[in-house]
């Protein structure tokens, strides 16, 4: 079981790298804000953060500044994440105050955990700290989830009426669900933290499942094989066959 979580894990990982270096350099290239936000959160949340956090088990000496470089890594890559949802899906107020709101959430989980590490050597953390760093990154995530959905129902509209691309509603979708898959492990991880559970059974099979499942949609949306390519092509075909042949 502890196999098949470690292998979900990396294939997560490994597809964060493959897409946070392929949108990085595309929005290095462009000029896009969009590829390059993306990208990079890939690459520290996913790709980096990950990598630390599998390293640090069973590091001795070192598993504690593996840990706390992890934590940060994965926190910036969720900042990053913010700065998208923020200037792509909700340039305005509210966006600017929801990524404020979460990123100041994140910063005062790492620095609280950092202190706690540092100076007061206190485990299980304190509820309070578990809640400050759930709502900062559940929040963060659960905001561009909420609008990557938005965003598929609109595309799926337009698809509809023959207007839109297929392909486009499909990436929307696979976006949403992978980051669902991610809120998935963490609320399963803070509730057992908060339970104080210290068994690990299941806990690897949930971790191996979401984790795929997360791999496979993030690679599936950005790296969409031909032969999906083609299937999504012939059903736009057919949805502007049918609004032209509608009475």
């Amino acid at each position: 079981m502890q196999l098949l979580g470690i292998v979900g894990i990396l294939a997560f990982a490994a597809a964060s790298f493959a897409v946070g270096l392929r949108l990085s350099w595309t929005g290095l290239r462009r000029g896009g804000i969009p590829e390059s936000t993306i990208g990079l959160s890939f690459l520290l949340a996913g790709g980096i953060g990950t990598l630390l956090l599998i390293a640090s088990n069973g590091a001795g000496a070192a598993q504690a500044l593996l840990r706390a470089a992890s934590l940060g890594f994965i926190n910036l890559g969720i900042a990053v994440l913010g700065v998208f949802n923020w200037r792509v899906f909700r340039p305005d107020r509210t966006g600017a105050l929801l990524f404020a709101t979460f990123a100041s959430l994140l910063a005062l989980s790492f620095s609280a955990d950092l202190a706690r590490r540092a100076f007061l050597d206190q485990d299980p953390r304190p509820p309070l700290w578990i809640a400050t760093d759930a709502a900062g990154r559940i929040g963060m995530y659960g905001w561009g989830c909420c609008e990557t959905l938005w965003q598929c129902a609109l595309a799926r509209r337009r698809v509809r009426l023959g207007l839109g691309d297929p392909l486009v509603a499909d990436r929307f979708l696979l976006w949403g669900i992978g980051t669902l898959s991610v809120i998935g492990i963490w609320v399963h991880a803070y509730t057992r933290e908060l339970l104080g559970a210290t068994s690990a059974d299941g806990e690897y099979l949930v971790v191996a499942l979401l984790g795929g499942l997360c791999a496979a949609a993030i690679w599936l949306a950005f790296f969409p094989p031909k032969a999906y390519v083609r299937r999504a092509g012939a059903g736009r075909a057919a949805a502007r066959d049918a609004r032209l042949s509608a009475p």
